[in-house]
């Protein structure tokens, strides 16, 4: 999303205080509980320096939902706020689409998410269950069964300081390591071909 507001006249607001309203007017939407639905503002930019109005700037957000139709419905609520605020100020405020994955979900009785969940369990792993956004919904939207195992624990995740433990991945034994019963009759290098 981008706010320009063209210096056409000094006395056009700043473009990051326009966004501001974008974000305000978007989180006074009601959101469902069910389908499990959320707005996330990732990022935000804009300005020159903080000694001068921001002429541009730029907002990247998702929309997250289990149902197609809820992030149709949000879609275009967003799009009816930009415009508006566009209108009422003339900044040159504009709704961008980067990508359209359609809503996807891996439900927890399906046999690749039970399989995963008694592997993890006979390595006596405790497991951390949490939705992954984005790229498991490109395989999942065309049909493709998919989820992500973790190997580790982090924390401070996406921030310049994250950090990532290496003691469980080195936990994760070797194909040979596994208990007896879930040892299969063939070699390492046959299970990976």
């Amino acid at each position: 999303m981008d706010a320009d507001n063209g210096l056409r006249e000094k006395s056009h607001p700043n473009a990051i205080v326009i966004l501001n309203q974008v974000i305000n007017q978007a989180l006074e939407l009601r959101l469902p509980l069910r389908p499990r639905t959320k707005i996330v503002f990732g990022t935000i930019s804009g300005g020159i320096n903080h000694g001068r109005t921001a002429p541009r700037a730029k907002l990247g957000l998702e929309i997250r939902s289990d149902s197609e139709e809820m992030l149709k419905s949000l879609f275009n609520d967003l799009k009816d706020i930009v415009d508006g605020i566009d209108h009422e100020y003339n900044v040159g405020l504009s709704l961008k689409t980067i990508s359209n994955v359609k809503a996807a979900r891996l439900k927890f009785n399906h046999p690749l998410v039970k399989s995963a969940a008694s592997i993890i369990k006979a390595l006596e792993i405790k497991p951390v269950s949490q939705p992954t956004e984005s790229e498991l919904s490109i395989f999942l939207s065309h049909g493709i069964p998919a989820l992500t195992l973790g190997i580790s624990r982090g924390k401070h995740m996406l921030l310049e300081d994250a950090a990532m433990e290496i003691e469980p991945m080195l936990m994760f034994p070797s194909p040979c390591a596994f208990p007896p019963s879930m040892k299969r009759k063939r070699s390492p290098k046959r299970l990976l071909s």
